[in-house]
């Protein structure tokens, strides 16, 4: 007999009986309502759980990605004479020049009594048409791509 069954039995015999069957029978609906509630939170933790683990995979491989491409594209930089230069995967191993605000490639413009660097980037779209530097007259890309080469060495 179990404890429930003694109670019951137990409660019969007095006046409040009835009062006290009714309350425990109200104890008992709501222990099966909260059983349930708890089975359906442990179904639904489940689901997130599994949830969690199929995100967690998927930034696992995303960084594992990410370290890959980085690795891949790796590059020097150095900033010379307003000049950003770099090297690396994208410029064949050599030194090229670089807008520094934008990080684009730079065009060279060699007019009659100097050479002019410009952004072929978003600079391009300002007023000024992505002037970034004049190089000085005689000063050609290869001299300075020369000075970065003995200042990286």
């Amino acid at each position: 007999m179990s404890l429930i069954d003694v109670a019951k039995s137990t409660l019969t015999g007095l006046a409040i009986a009835d009062t006290l069957k009714e309350r425990l029978s109200l104890a008992f609906d709501r222990a099966s309502e909260l059983e349930s509630q708890n089975t359906s939170l442990q179904k639904q933790v489940a689901v997130l759980d599994v949830q969690v683990a199929n995100i967690t995979i998927d930034r696992d491989k995303a960084q594992q990605e990410l370290k890959r491409l980085q690795k891949e594209h790796e590059e020097e930089t150095i900033i010379h004479g307003l000049l950003e230069f770099r090297r690396g995967k994208r410029t064949s191993n050599k030194w090229l020049p670089f807008c520094p605000v934008f990080h684009a490639p730079a065009g060279i413009n060699p007019q009659s009594n100097r050479t002019v660097v410009y952004c072929i980037g978003e600079c391009s779209k300002k007023p000024n048409a992505g002037l970034i530097t004049y190089l000085s007259q005689g000063t050609t890309l290869e001299s300075l791509v020369a000075k970065v080469e003995r200042m990286v060495v």
